[in-house]
């Protein structure tokens, strides 16, 4: 019996020391918005990829169940019920705000001994006048300045290789490329934690999910 209770405890402990890394990245051009998850358990790797996710956003939040019926390929502004759009939003806010609190209070407490490995920050603005155009970046610079500071409170990124820029583009108009991507590395006792959190708001998650599309 004591035998299989410590067999069971070194398996648990070898889990929770397992290293896991996580790549995600984040791609906006016109007509295109992309984003990519790798995870990458050991040498088990895991891919999420999704293109033009608030087209399908907002066709769940206007009309549809997420689970019943896929969002058409041209969704016009014209076409949707906007009443039922705003009210379904403002529900969600409300329900997912005692959620969202309590799960960044803890996330908080826990993210300092995970390692930021690569940090790339691109952003490229061209809009139709040079001033308007130098004052938006400057803007953007004030902004990820200061995104960048908090994440280096949240997370250990001494050996960190980063990449900010915010680059004016005065050839093009209309421009607005952005280009975020991140390596996060951590263990696996990291998750199993986060994991049994978001597990006590489970019911508040249910709350969410059903108030949002009924």
């Amino acid at each position: 019996m004591l035998k299989a209770i410590g067999l069971f405890f070194i398996i648990i402990l070898g889990i929770s020391l397992l290293p896991i890394k996580l790549f995600f990245h984040f791609y906006r051009e016109p007509n295109l918005i992309l984003i990519e998850a790798n995870i990458r358990v050991w040498f088990i790797p895991i891919r999420i990829k999704l293109v033009n996710p608030m087209t399908g956003l907002f066709w769940n939040l206007s009309r549809n169940r997420p689970w019943k019926k896929k969002p058409p390929e041209d969704l016009r502004a014209a076409n949707l019920p906007w009443a039922r759009f705003f009210a379904r939003l403002w529900r969600l806010y409300k329900i997912s705000r005692g959620v969202y609190l309590g799960t960044f209070q803890f996330i908080k407490k826990i993210a300092k001994p995970v390692k930021v490995k690569k940090l790339r920050i691109y952003t490229e603005i061209g809009l139709e006048d040079a001033a308007e155009t130098a004052i938006v970046v400057g803007v953007v610079w004030g902004l990820l300045g200061n995104i960048y500071s908090q994440m280096a409170k949240f997370f250990d990124m001494g050996c960190a290789q980063n990449e900010l820029a915010v680059i004016p583009n005065f050839k093009r108009t209309n421009l607005v490329v952005v280009d975020y991507s991140c390596i996060f590395e951590l263990r696996m006792g990291h998750i199993i934690i986060v994991i049994y959190q978001l597990l006590k708001y489970i019911g508040q998650i249910r709350n969410l999910l059903r108030g949002v599309s009924a």
